[in-house]
């Protein structure tokens, strides 16, 4: 063997060597924890490990995966404890040994340990004021409520949430007629009041589908039988609009203060004119002759009072009078 071949040797003998290691270090979290090793023979389905989020989702999904792998009591408990990771495994060495050896006991233990009352009082709060939001799907309300019901009510029996769950349901529906139709119906479970739910929208959706298209087919009649003309209405209301844009055209042209002082001046001289006497022509009147005029000073016949002699001779004592 070559110095070369003998190189390459070793160098794939000491990859093989920190592969080894590595794959050791993996199958121990930490030996400072004690946690059980657990050899796993003909594993179907691996849990995921878990550190934190959600955990009623991660717990439903490791039992799935013990439910496949056909584990018993203890090795549930074990393979819970080597899927822990992070503050999730710290937390497992605080509950007793003895609640160690039930699955049921460790998982309510790490439950209560993980997810505490407060957390809990949350997610109710929630559940409670959970509304169905404007256009969406009512599975998709019910989906959340059952997840938000899954925080708030970890160990409450199930028959009590499913019943929570429906009155819950029923009150977020956005509908009044969609609540009285569900509730009337007394469903009792959640898949069965969305069944409900989802009929009573589909037949409301139809029949106001078919009011608009008799509402639309009833116009259509009245049109047809008024027997107006349409186009000489239609030009009636262009020139009428016409005329509106023209005047308000001018009103933005013309001045506040201008347009106020023409209102005043046209009023006012509608005023004067109810009150203006048409001077009469009395070039057309017939002169009065003289000799029928009477003097109305001294009440003789044949003169004016402006030639009555009484009259001038009065108006010249006054003046010597004076």
């Amino acid at each position: 063997m070559s110095s070369a071949e003998l190189l390459q040797e070793i160098e794939r003998l000491t990859k093989r060597v920190e592969e080894l290691e590595k794959t050791e270090n993996d199958a121990t979290p930490s030996s400072s924890l004690n946690l059980p090793v657990v050899q796993v023979n003909n594993q179907k389905a691996k849990p995921d490990n878990y550190s934190d989020g959600p955990w009623n989702e991660w717990i439903s999904h490791f039992k799935l995966c013990a439910q496949i792998n056909n584990w018993d009591d203890t090795q549930c408990c074990q393979q819970l404890a080597v899927s822990l990771r992070g503050r999730a495994q710290r937390i497992y060495l605080t509950p007793q040994d003895n609640e160690k050896t039930c699955f049921d006991d460790l998982v309510n233990a790490l439950q209560s340990r993980i997810q505490p009352d407060q957390q809990r009082k949350i997610h109710k709060l929630t559940f409670n004021a959970r509304k169905r939001k404007h256009g969406e799907n009512i599975v998709d309300l019910a989906t959340d409520l059952r997840q938000l019901a899954a925080l708030a009510y970890q160990n409450k029996d199930k028959s009590l949430v499913e019943e929570e769950l429906v009155e819950q349901f029923i009150r977020a529906l956005d509908s009044k007629e969609l609540r009285i139709g569900v509730s009337q119906s007394d469903p009792k479970s959640l898949d069965e009041a969305v069944k409900l739910a989802l009929r009573l929208e589909s037949i409301h959706l139809a029949e106001m589908k078919n009011n608009n298209t008799a509402k639309i087919n009833m116009a259509g009649d009245e049109q047809d039988t008024a027997g107006f003309d349409m186009a000489g209405a239609r030009d009636k209301r262009n020139a009428a609009g016409l005329n509106m844009a023209g005047a308000k055209e001018e009103d933005q042209s013309t001045p506040r203060w201008a347009k106020t002082y023409f209102d005043q001046q046209a009023e006012l001289m509608d005023k004067m004119s109810k009150f203006l006497v048409k001077k009469p022509n009395t070039a057309s009147y017939p002169r009065r002759q003289r000799g029928n005029s009477q003097c109305y000073h001294c009440g003789k016949y044949g003169h004016f009072a402006r030639e009555c002699q009484l009259q001038n001779q009065g108006n010249a004592y006054r003046a010597g009078a004076l």
